[in-house]
């Protein structure tokens, strides 16, 4: 007697165009890998973590020398002792700039340290810019001039900073 169970045996000839071709990838419900939503979802996270690790060592490349010349230094522009100046400073005063010099006092050494712009005027250094300040130098403001065509303004420092930043170069 011949056992016939549909399972194990394929249909008869005629009726083989209506039943599809078995899938072979071994997925359960017979949709490609490749094809299903979550497979797709992997590859971005697994494709986005590569580009960020990849990405973070060309930016350290790119990043780690620029700071390693921007070593900020903490400690104040030491006084000269004598009237010899560093390359990074210049001796101002109000004789050299009239009606435009902003500062109460008479003279001063304008430097550049690490692109801290500094003003040093009788034993005290002073912070010209942000960087100076963030390094704890106290600020300019009280030996600020104001400014007598504008009330609550000050008198411009944006020329010494100016001149402080070729200091750096």
């Amino acid at each position: 007697m011949s056992d016939k169970t549909t399972s194990a045996q394929e249909p008869p000839a005629s009726d083989r165009s209506a039943v599809p071709p078995a899938q072979s990838d071994g997925v359960r419900g017979g949709k490609p890998l490749y094809k299903r939503w979550w497979f797709w979802a992997v590859a971005a996270v697994v494709l986005f973590a590569a580009i960020g690790i990849l990405g973070d060592e060309e930016a350290e490349e790119v990043v780690e020398p620029i700071i390693a010349e921007m070593e900020v230094s903490t400690e104040p522009a030491p006084e000269p002792e004598d009237d010899s100046l560093a390359a990074n400073e210049v001796r101002i005063s109000r004789d050299d700039y009239g009606d435009a010099w902003p500062f109460t006092v008479e003279e001063g050494v304008l430097a550049c340290v690490d692109l801290k712009h500094t003003f040093t005027a009788d034993g005290t250094t002073y912070a010209l810019n942000g960087m100076a300040i963030q390094a704890g130098y106290p600020e300019i403001d009280e030996i600020w001039l104001d400014d007598p065509a504008i009330p609550g303004a000050k008198v411009s420092i944006s020329p010494f900073n100016s001149l402080a930043s070729e200091l750096c170069e």
